[in-house]
């Protein structure tokens, strides 16, 4: 799970319009659990950065799920709203969290070139 979130943090630190999202935002800490292991990472309103150890300060968001759920939901192949609706993840989080988490995952999903065909 490392590696997804590794992927999504360097994926929207490099996407300036995405920053925009969490300008107002002083310090959340998102932690992901799964069965076996646990990640955590950090908004701010100058990045998202990785936490190694992690400590209490500022709000704080648990993602709850199995590791496939969490790098689906991590890469944007999977939205939020849909794996908590599925029951496949749990999210203890205020709703205005959700939805800024949501706009995260989902815009730093992978893009799909547009062909055109004729």
């Amino acid at each position: 799970m490392e590696k997804s979130v590794q992927a999504f943090l360097i994926k929207v630190n490099e996407q300036k319009h995405v920053l925009q999202l969490i300008q107002k935002i002083e310090y959340l800490t998102i932690r992901l659990v799964a069965e076996q292991s646990s990640t955590a990472f950090v908004i701010t309103n100058t990045g998202i950065y990785n936490l190694h150890n992690v400590t209490e300060v500022g709000d704080t968001c648990d993602i709850y799920g199995k590791i496939n759920d969490l790098q689906d939901l991590l890469s944007g192949k999977e939205k939020l709203r849909v794996l908590v609706k599925d029951g496949k993840i749990r999210i203890s989080a205020s709703f205005r969290t959700v939805l800024m988490l949501e706009s995260l995952f989902s815009l730093t999903k992978p893009e799909i070139p547009l062909v055109k065909t004729f």
